[in-house]
């Protein structure tokens, strides 16, 4: 049932106009910049669809000793406070506080980015 409404919702004039709209004449280089930025991000999705997990997991079972039953625990918090950032807290961010959607990003990166050295330079779990 879910295939038979993804093809019939799918818009062939759609698939037709992207590229048309992608290679329309821009001015100053913003065509190239357009290609540049579908490319990195074709890029990206091809390098992380199928990765986004088992990366993570095969690193928590080395650096913190986690089984399965602990990682789904991290993982299912993982997404609830990403679904919670994303839905609530931007949203916030951008209306009530008035903050531009590039500096909501940056202010998202960095967090990331410290998350992520926490989490790789933590402690290794006691043998």
């Amino acid at each position: 049932m879910r295939m038979f409404f993804l093809l019939m919702s799918y818009s062939f004039s759609l698939s037709l106009s992207s590229p048309r709209t992608l290679l329309k004449p821009r001015p100053e280089r913003r065509r190239l910049l357009l290609l540049l930025l579908v490319s990195n991000f074709a890029c990206y999705i091809f390098a992380y669809n199928g990765t986004e997990g088992s990366h993570r997991y095969l690193f928590a079972g080395r650096k913190y000793g986690w089984e399965e039953g602990e990682y789904t625990i991290f993982l299912s918090v993982y997404r609830v406070f990403y679904l919670v950032t994303l839905w609530l807290l931007v949203p916030f961010c951008s209306r009530y506080l008035g903050l531009h959607d590039a500096t909501v990003a940056i202010i998202g990166g960095w967090r990331r980015t410290c998350l992520n050295m926490k989490l790789w330079t933590g402690q290794e779990r006691a043998k």
